[in-house]
């Protein structure tokens, strides 16, 4: 459906179109996620986030309007972009997911966790390697994770690290607080 009018996106965007993602929250969806992550063949950080709704709302917006540029920002959705965009111009991503269940696998001491995550290290590499690829263009955040594109899946990318720019983003003249700090991102990470 079409977005609210106010949202302060709307000053910087035509149009914009959502498709609510799939009921990933409650106990009890979480709870048949992870028990049936082992039989399936994609990651459960893939399978917890396809949308038919959302493949659909893309290949409709395509086939309605022609884009200078589709860029896809989660490797969590990159299977419902490319089915609705063929080869999708653009790949951002922000981490390489399978490092960090890999480094997961590495510090968990519970045999039986470290055999799950050790599959799903496997399941999101092999992922990664498959999806990445039906890109034209990959962005990474730093030197190491283009390295590691290049070591793990052979592809190139290019690096547009996170950061602020200081000239624009200037103080205002008002003394800081030492003792406040602020931070702007997601804590429901492991």
């Amino acid at each position: 459906h079409e977005c609210v009018p106010g949202w302060a996106v709307d000053e910087i965007c035509g149009r914009m179109v959502l498709a609510p993602r799939p009921d990933a929250s409650g106990r009890l969806r979480m709870c048949r996620d992870l028990m049936t992550a082992p039989i399936k063949r994609d990651p459960l950080i893939v399978t917890r986030y396809r949308s038919v709704v959302l493949t659909h709302a893309l290949a409709s917006l395509i086939a309605r309007d022609r884009f200078d540029l589709i860029h896809c920002d989660s490797v969590s959705v990159a299977d419902s972009v490319v089915e609705a965009a063929g080869m999708p111009h653009c790949m951002g991503t922000h981490n390489v997911e399978a490092q960090i269940w890999l480094r997961h696998a590495q510090i968990e001491r519970n045999p039986v966790k470290r055999a799950y995550i050790l599959s799903q290290y496997a399941k999101v590499r092999r992922f990664e390697l498959e999806n990445y690829a039906r890109f034209r263009r990959r962005l990474v955040v730093s030197e190491d994770d283009r390295r590691l594109m290049r070591e793990w899946y052979g592809l190139d990318s290019t690096v547009i690290p996170n950061g602020v720019d200081p000239d624009y983003f200037h103080p205002n003249g008002v003394e800081p607080d030492p003792f406040n700090i602020a931070f702007f991102g997601s804590m429901d990470w492991r």
